[in-house]
């Protein structure tokens, strides 16, 4: 039985990607979620509602943003959604300590 090398390295590859990529998607879950209660007990001079915006609820609003772009900008921005939700997010932190 012949391998193909190709799908070996294919594989080898996923392995090390899930391997590297877990750990850091473990640890933005746990800091959204710890900005996310600092912001709503007040201990931020972010407002409450800012609670509410973290690097997870943007990627899941770039996610569902996503499906009703026109299939250009999906095809441009495929694979930039961490970026764009960061982006996002940073923008919203930026402004609204700059107004507060």
């Amino acid at each position: 039985m012949i391998t193909d090398p190709i799908a070996d390295m294919i594989t080898r590859h996923r392995k090390v990607l899930i391997i590297t990529y877990a750990p850091v998607l473990i640890l933005i879950i746990i800091a959204s979620i710890l900005f996310s209660v600092m912001v709503a007990t007040g201990n931020t001079l972010f407002p409450i509602w800012m609670a509410t915006i973290n690097p997870v609820t943007m990627t899941i609003v770039w996610l569902l943003l996503k499906r009703i772009l026109p299939q250009f900008v999906r095809d441009t921005t495929e694979g930039a959604g961490f970026n764009i939700a960061y982006l996002v997010f940073f923008i919203c932190t930026t402004v609204t300590l700059w107004n507060a």
